[in-house]
């Protein structure tokens, strides 16, 4: 039976319009081996208008070699402000971003 684990980072950082965030999540041994899924939410908007578009456009795993032996597990993520779809839109500055990994 498969076996499924969540976590949620929360994140303050402007992302205007059109823009991306870059950021790395790890290294954290959760990451090593399953199926990763990473889906973005934004929590607040500047302008008060209620609708949002945010995306993850990328996603790579990473594992990275550690002094003395062994290695990392790393997620790379790309975050993109997609505000521009259904009219006009802006930027925002704070989001969660939940990370799901299933393991057989």
């Amino acid at each position: 039976m498969a076996t499924v684990q969540c976590f949620r980072n929360h994140f303050v950082a402007w992302i205007p319009l059109d823009g991306t965030y870059y950021y790395v999540l790890g290294p954290d041994s959760r990451l090593a081996t399953g199926s990763i899924n990473v889906t973005v939410h934004a929590v607040e908007a500047v302008d008060g208008l209620a609708t949002r578009y945010v995306e993850v456009i990328q996603m790579a795993t990473r594992r990275q070699s550690r002094s003395g032996g062994g290695y990392d597990s790393m997620l790379d993520i790309v975050v993109r402000n997609n505000g521009h779809v259904g009219g006009s839109g802006t930027g925002f500055s704070e989001w969660d971003a939940y990370t799901s990994v299933i393991t057989p």
